[in-house]
């Protein structure tokens, strides 16, 4: 018998598909095709047929005095196309991480194929290893040391040090342009509130502590900032100087006497300095600009793109120490035991975060947290 002839919803899967993979810079269409009969061998993704009676499992109630908790929980696993799940967390303490204490069996419906619904965009490897300060910082040095690995991020004083979460929005939109583009030369949008939006904002945040103030201000540090990661040995060191940006301008201009953020033109561009632009180009990896744009805190963001960076590369187990999480995560803790706990109560509520969004292998304990190998969020086939 032969093949039968492709539905009309399995055609449009398809060219949605190749669409995207051209688009994203994957190809020609033929290539698309080929990723495509490879990644669908048996056609496109069927939806999953739901069930009149379903049988509700409970778990084990917990008794009046608390038990013993066990040494190792293992992080929550969430398939894709359950349509509801609810755990109840038990606090942010590690040691409780994914204890479900109570779970139902939920209904499985039709969900839309997850590779469509993202928004491919790229970081460099330099975001994982160079993760700017989370809070604001009063001098014009901000500098983190653990063992013989030094960060320093540094500025004029009165412009000031890049924090928080809109430098990495910047960083991620950046590098995704160059890396689609090829050109050093970003433009930053056709106006200002084009830009803004861009990044997952509101452009309607207007006065001193609006969005678009904040992102100004964010875009003159992150953009005049110098970043410099060190390595001390017996009989070596190694350093690595980072600019984003080896020139720009930046202008606010009205071009209408009527007054409104419609009414300000975003003329403004920047050259990526050379080293930077090669790190887009050569040395970046794929993220989700959705899950970037929807992660409200700046350690919860650093979190997810340190996972992906990882899970690209993981090929066995690995265990990291709090305290090596500390140094990457938060500086601002203190080193001895009470900081340590209170910076795992803090990483942990934000990775629950990320959880939502991208399902990777983790199992943590009181002493380290253990990653095992993952897919990618982003399918390979799509960033190549």
């Amino acid at each position: 018998m032969g093949t039968p002839a492709p539905t009309s919803s399995a055609s449009e899967h398809e060219q949605a598909w190749v669409d995207r993979f051209v688009r994203y810079g994957g190809g020609s269409v033929d290539a698309a095709k080929a990723a495509y009969r490879r990644s669908y061998p048996d056609g496109p993704p069927q939806p999953t047929t739901s069930t009149s009676a379903q049988t509700t499992v409970v778990a084990e109630v917990p008794p009046a005095s608390p038990a013993p908790r066990p040494e190792i929980i293992a992080m929550p696993q969430r398939a894709q196309a359950v349509a509801q799940q609810e755990f109840d967390w038990d606090a942010t303490d590690v040691t409780t991480m994914g204890q479900c204490l109570e779970q139902q069996a939920v209904t499985q419906v039709a969900q839309p194929d997850p590779v469509l619904q993202q928004e491919l965009g790229f970081v460099t490897s330099a975001m994982v290893f160079a993760a700017l300060p989370h809070r604001a910082v009063k001098t014009g040095i901000y500098k983190r040391t653990d063992a013989m690995v030094t960060l320093s991020v540094m500025n004029d004083p009165e412009i000031g040090i890049p924090y928080g979460r809109y430098p990495r929005l910047l960083l991620a939109h950046i590098c995704t342009l160059a890396k689609r583009t090829g050109e050093r030369r970003i433009l930053l949008g056709e106006s200002q509130a084009d830009f803004i939006r861009r990044l997952g904002l509101n452009p309607d945040g207007m006065g001193k502590r609006g969005q678009v103030s904040l992102v100004k201000n964010s875009a003159i540090q992150l953009f005049t900032a110098a970043i410099r990661w060190s390595e001390r040995g017996d009989n070596k060191f190694n350093f690595k100087n980072v600019e984003v940006a080896s020139q720009g301008s930046l202008i606010w201009t009205p071009h209408a006497n009527a007054g409104g953020i419609a009414n300000y033109q975003w003329q403004g561009f920047i050259d990526l300095s050379e080293s930077f632009f090669n790190q887009c180009v050569k040395h970046s990896f794929p993220i989700d600009l959705n899950v970037v744009h929807a992660l409200r805190s700046s350690v919860a963001i650093d979190i997810y793109i340190w996972l992906t960076y990882k899970m690209n590369v993981l090929s066995k187990p690995i265990k990291i120490t709090w305290r090596q999480l500390k140094f990457q995560f938060g500086s601002e803790y203190s080193d001895d035991p009470i900081g340590i706990k209170n910076f795992r109560a803090k990483f942990s509520a934000q990775l629950k975060l990320v959880l939502d969004h991208y399902n990777a292998n983790i199992q943590a304990t009181s002493e380290y947290l253990e990653l095992r190998p993952s897919s990618t969020h982003i399918p390979r086939v799509i960033s190549r």
